[in-house]
C-alpha cells in the first residue's frame, strides 16, 4: 500500500491512499491502515501544519504504519534557512510574514533527522530546496 498524507482540502498522488491532516492534527483514515501495512508514506508538506509539541508522536503514529523495508519522507519549512533568507533580504517581509502567518511551526533539518532516528528509522536522503526540507527515511 501507498499513502500520501496531505493538509485538508489538497489532491492526493493518484494510486495513492489519501490520509488528510485535519485541524486538531488528526489523521482521517490512517486507522483503516494496519500497522506493518505500508510500502510507501509520502508525508513531503504536512510538518508545518503541526505544532511543534505534536510532531514526535505524529511521525511515530505515521511510522508505526510502515511494513520492513518501507520508506517515509516526510517535509515542511527548514527554519535555519527560512530565517537566513528573510536575514538576508531573499525572502521579501510580506512574503515571510505568510509563511510564519500559515505554519503552526518550522523544522530544523538535523533535528528532524534525529527524531527519525530516535523512532528507530534510518535515513536514506535529507535536501533542502529553497526553504523546503525533507526526509527519506526506511524502516529496517
Amino acid at each position: 500500500m501507498k499513502i500520501h498524507i496531505i493538509k485538508q482540502g489538497e489532491t492526493a498522488i493518484e494510486g495513492y491512499k489519501k490520509i488528510e491532516l485535519l485541524p486538531g492534527f488528526m489523521l482521517l483514515g490512517l486507522d483503516e491502515v494496519s500497522d506493518n501495512e505500508a510500502e510507501v508514506i509520502f508525508a513531503n508538506d504536512i510538518l508545518d501544519s503541526l505544532p511543534a509539541n505534536v510532531i514526535q508522536q505524529t511521525i511515530s503514529q505515521i511510522a508505526g504504519k510502515l511494513r520492513l523495508g518501507g520508506t517515509l519522507t516526510l517535509g515542511g519549512t527548514e527554519l535555519r534557512t527560512f530565517a537566513k533568507n528573510v536575514t538576508n533580504q531573499i525572502i521579501p517581509e510580506d512574503q515571510a510574514v505568510e509563511t510564519i502567518r500559515n505554519s503552526q511551526s518550522m523544522v530544523n533539518i538535523n533535528s528532524l533527522a534525529d527524531l527519525v532516528r530516535s523512532i528507530g528509522l534510518d535515513i536514506e536522503t535529507t535536501t533542502i530546496s529553497g526553504i523546503h526540507c525533507e526526509v527519506k527515511c526506511v524502516r529496517n
